[in-house]
């Protein structure tokens, strides 16, 4: 199984119990330009950035009920019940982003949120 440090991964508990009949979403999110970042300021910043990002992501999931399906470097796909937590799950994480990037050093890098959002 294919797993990250969280326990997430394409197990059966990586999807949110839903029927066949359910409408889901499936939102992605992940940092903008991460890779020309990491060239361009090194591996150190990157590091931090994700760490940052994750913290940030993390705590908007929990509260709009989004359940991780897999991470992968800055990248998370998540899967929630309603199109409406996704969305609003998504505004909540660029506004902070927006903020974390005018405030702490290593986000002062050009960091910049891109998350997709599409229902099934």
């Amino acid at each position: 199984m294919n797993e990250n440090a969280h326990g997430e991964g394409n197990g059966p508990r990586a999807t949110p119990e839903v029927s066949l009949s359910d409408t889901i979403t499936i939102f992605f999110s992940d940092i903008r330009g991460f890779t020309d970042t990491t060239e361009e300021l090194g591996d150190e910043v990157a590091h931090e950035l994700v760490r940052e990002q994750d913290a940030i992501v993390r705590s908007h999931l929990e509260a709009y009920g989004g359940d991780v399906v897999k991470t992968q470097g800055d990248g998370f796909m998540v899967a929630f019940k309603a199109t409406r937590g996704a969305i609003l799950c998504a505004i909540a994480i660029q506004k902070e982003s927006r903020s974390a990037s005018a405030s702490t050093p290593a986000s002062r890098s050009g960091r910049r949120t891109a998350t997709t959002s599409a229902a099934r």
